[in-house]
């Protein structure tokens, strides 16, 4: 399995390799295509694995858009996520800042509350900042 390669080499130098969970992206720097496709595999490549030097970044605009799917990702993840992302999506698939789309975004950090990985913001303009850094400092709903 070429995970498992990649991870192997990264753990001989002492670096960690970060796995994101979704249908879109990739275990960098190795692989074409993620072997974490979901929670569930992302979950399964862990147990396989078995190592330290491997860790999942959260993203929710990669998880179903769901409250059933976000819950099942930090339950299934949660002890081995390493960084959080706020990103946004709609339900067309469109990527936007964290605020303008239809990630239930007070599930998600409330959600994060129990875990201790930064949060940053991710896909959006430098001119969406600002609005993306209100919306995540509001009070929740």
């Amino acid at each position: 399995m070429l995970a498992r390669e990649c991870v192997t080499k990264f753990s001989v130098i002492g670096n960690l390799v970060t796995c994101r969970c979704g249908a879109r992206h990739t275990l960098p720097p190795c692989s074409a295509s993620s072997p974490a496709r979901s929670p569930t595999a992302a979950r399964r490549l862990l147990d396989e694995l078995r190592t330290p030097h491997l860790q999942i970044i959260i993203d929710p605009a990669n998880v179903d858009l769901d409250a059933d799917a976000l819950r099942e990702a930090f339950d299934l993840l949660g002890d081995d996520l390493v960084l959080a992302h706020a990103k946004d999506r709609r339900l067309d698939g469109t990527v936007v800042a964290a605020g303008q789309g239809d990630v239930d975004y007070d599930l998600y950090l409330e959600l994060l509350r129990g875990c201790d990985v930064p949060l940053i913001l991710h896909g959006l303009g430098e001119h969406e900042v600002p609005g993306a850094v209100a919306f995540l400092r509001r009070p929740a709903a």
